[in-house]
Order: structure tokens, then sequence, then C-alpha cells
């Protein structure tokens, strides 16, 4: 079994960055508060920011490209990476971008903060083609399984995607946040982008309607092709901007993308970002599901597909029926489960390849993850199921839990889930005896028992006439 390899990293205020940030660039960065009026770009790492900004700066310019690297960053000082000085010497409208989350952004609420995510399956591959090309990670042969590891449990460059994601999604409809998906950017380009500049200023937004060969002009130069000459860093940009005195961006470039001989790595490319049911469902059931209301009482477990919900179900029963079960006179309650996205992926494929009724035994991961990528799996896209479901997590009838948290925290969870169902299932749950039969008969071992099918089951199953 050979060595996981892993990126190079440094702790700047308890959080991962790469070798080649100055913690007092960061420090600066946390600690400098907008202006009023001035705009700040904002995400996660390898969301499609640069694409984003090469449109914003398109706005801000009339339509006007940014000539080269240095001009591109002078336009928008990535001030972790450079420091506040450059910032300090803009003119209105000041543009800079930081990949902050939201407790650690400093919010002047009449400062303009765009916030872009992407889907994080999409993250993951971007972001480790990103690490593994630029030297300062030294992770030239690290695999896609290591840094696979490293993404699912948050041990990332800039941490946990998901953490970062939800801190911003409570404040997206803020009036001074403009929130956006790569994905509606690429599906619905002109809307977005006008939305974009109405949230810029009015001016912006009519220059663009008025104006056809304007916004052309936009779409042309925000093209990969251009983003491509403009980002690419190769020895001869390197002479122009040492030749021209660019020593900030030419410190930067140094810093992040060249080799030991001090030459750029060949590969330094910044990086440039219905519902379906498998056929044994029946329409008329799925049907029913969808038009059944639940009644005052009801309990009803909620999850995308593979996210662990047959342990919770157990879980669940055993706190249920541990007594006779009494009515209540409340509302409905819901239990929601989500899981981190990329085990879901992994658990569904293996899960879609085992079934015989997806006719999908010979289908390999590549197949199935670009489904889980695009949405177009069973149930459709995971992100947007959760999302749907995240803002009412807090609602008196909504009990909100990630499989992680079971696992790293059951005990607290299982009582919290027991206080939540009814204060009889939590005093129930106090007793030790009770306790320790929920784990041991919520344990994998014991699931596997009764959801496992074999030959001698599905006999007895037609000998009982549970031919459903």
């Amino acid at each position: 079994m050979s060595l996981k390899r892993f990126p190079a990293y440094q702790d700047i205020g308890g959080v991962k960055y790469s070798m080649g940030y100055k913690a007092d660039h960061v420090r600066e960065a946390l600690n400098y508060m907008p202006h009023d009026g001035d705009i700040v770009l904002v995400s996660h790492l390898k969301c499609g920011n640069n694409w984003l900004e090469q449109i914003m700066q398109l706005i801000l310019y009339s339509g006007q490209s940014a000539a080269d690297l240095s001009e591109y960053h002078r336009r928008t000082p990535y001030i972790e990476m450079v420091g506040t000085g450059p910032v300090k010497n803009m003119q209105p409208p000041r543009f800079f971008k930081t990949h902050f989350s939201y407790e650690r952004q400093p919010m002047n609420p009449k400062a303009k903060y765009v916030y872009l995510t992407r889907n994080p399956l999409d993250v993951c591959v971007s972001f480790y083609h990103f690490t593994r090309s630029l030297p300062v990670y030294r992770f030239g042969d690290g695999t896609f399984d290591d840094f696979f590891e490293l993404f699912v449990t948050g041990k990332n460059d800039r941490g946990d995607f998901f953490d970062h994601l939800m801190s911003w999604y409570s404040h997206k409809d803020d009036s001074n946040v403009f929130f956006v998906t790569y994905e509606e950017l690429k599906r619905n380009f002109k809307d977005t982008v006008l939305r974009l500049a109405y949230s810029l200023a009015e001016e912006y937004a009519r220059q663009l309607e008025t104006d056809e060969e304007l916004f052309q002009k936009l779409v042309d130069q925000s093209s990969i092709e251009i983003l491509s000459q403009i980002l690419t860093i190769t020895e001869g940009k390197m002479r122009s901007m040492e030749e021209k005195g660019d020593n900030a961006i030419l410190d930067v470039a140094k810093r992040f993308v060249c080799n030991e001989s001090g030459k750029p790595s060949p590969e330094s490319i910044l990086d440039i970002d219905g519902v379906r049911d498998f056929s044994a469902y029946k329409v008329d059931l799925d049907n029913e599901a969808l038009s059944f209301v639940p009644h005052n009482g009801d309990i009803v477990m909620v999850s995308p597909l593979k996210c662990g919900n047959n342990r919770l179900e157990q879980i669940m029963k055993l706190i249920l029926y541990s007594y006779e079960r009494q009515p209540i006179n409340t509302k409905a309650k819901y239990v929601y489960l989500a899981r981190n996205l990329l085990d879901i992926c992994v658990s569904f494929y293996s899960f879609t390849r085992t079934v015989p009724m997806y006719r999908f035994r010979d289908g390999t991961f590549d197949d199935f993850f670009e489904l889980c990528v695009t949405g177009q799996n069973d149930r459709g896209h995971f992100f947007d199921h959760l999302m749907s479901r995240y803002p009412h997590k807090d609602g008196a009838k909504v009990f909100f839990v990630s499989y992680e948290e079971f696992k790293r925290n059951f005990r607290d969870i299982v009582l919290r889930l027991g206080r939540f169902l009814g204060d009889k299932y939590a005093k129930a749950l106090v007793s030790k005896d009770l306790f320790q039969k929920v784990v041991e008969q919520s344990s994998l071992s014991f699931m596997s028992q009764f959801l496992t099918f074999r030959e001698e089951k599905m006999r007895k199953l037609f000998e009982k006439g549970d031919k459903d």
C-alpha cells in the first residue's frame, strides 16, 4: 500500500493556505473593512471566480478587457495574496476579491458583495488539478484519491467547502449580497449578467440592455480563449513584467507557479473555470406520495438517495417503538438527513451498479460521476434537494442532521432527536438499557441482517404474500 501524499500547507489564523501566501498579507485582508461603495468578489477556491471576475471587470470598464495579467490584477487586487496596499491606491468604484467565509470577511453594509459558488464535485476535480499543477503545493505526484480524502474531510486549502458555502448562503437575500452559482451563469448567461449588473449599479445594466454591441463584446471578451491568454504565465510574460517594473505581480508569479529553477511550471495555467426515478418505481405510487399531505402528528424523514437514511430510519424506529405510541395533537414533524456530497456519489454509484433494475452493472464511476455533477442522476441534483430544505433547518418542526454529525457525536444527536420527537421519547432514552439497545440494533451488522436480500428471504416473502 502506497503512502498517502498531502499538499504543502501553512496555517494562518487557523486556516490552511498554500506556502505562497504571506501571513502579513492575509492578516491585512482579514482586518480591512471595505469602504462604502466598494465591490468585493468572494468565493471558495476553484469555483470559477476568474471567469466571473473578468465579467465584472467588463461590466465596470464598458467592455474593455485588461490587456495582460498585470492589468487584470490591478483592476481587481486579490488582497489575501498581495495585501491591501493596491486597494488603498484605487479610485472608486474599487473592486477587489477574497476567499473568506462570511464570518472572516469584514462586512460593511454599504459595500457590495458578490458570492460565487459551484457544484462541489466540479470544485473538487478542478481543485485537485490546480493543486497538482502548482509547484508551491509540492503535490505533483499526488493522486486524486489522496486529494479526494482531504476534500471530503475539509482538510484542504481554505477548509471545508460546504461550511464556506453555508456561511454565505444564509445571507444570500441580504440587500448588499449578490449570490450566484457557476452553473446558473453558464445556463442563463445573459439574464444572470444583467441581474449582476443591476446589483452593481443600474447604469451598468442599462448600458448592457440598450447596447447590443457592448453586450456582445462582454460575451466575446469573457471567453475561455481570451481568459487563457491573460492568465497563462510564461517565461516571456515574466520577463515583460520585470521590464515594466510590475514587481508585485512578478513576486506573486514567482511564489506560486515557478519551480525550483525559477521558471514557471509548464502546467501552471490559472484555472478558468424533471426528476428521474429508476424503473422499479411505480408511477401511480410516486404520484400518490407527491399528493399525500402528512397528518398532524406525523413524522416524515426526508433525504436524497444514499445519505445513510436506512440507519437513521432504524434509530428512529427504535426510539418510537420502545413503548406504545400515543397520539399527540401537534403538526407533522420532518427529519432531514444530509451527507457529504462526495461520499454520496461513491455510495450512489455502488448502489446503482449493484441493483439489477438500473441495468448499470458494467457502468464506470466516470460515467456515473458525470451524472452526479450535472444532476441527471436518480432524483435529480443532490445540491438542489439540499438547498430546498436547508433554509427551513431551524423551523420548529424540522430536525436537520448530517450523517457525519451522527457518526461524530452519536449519543448527543440521538438524545436531541428523541427530544424533537417528544419528551417521553427523550425521557425513555435516559435509560441506559434502552439507549444501549438503540446502539446495538442500529449497528451496520444488525441492520444488514434484515436489509440484505437473499433467495431464502425472497421465498419467505412470497409465502407470506408480501408481493409488494
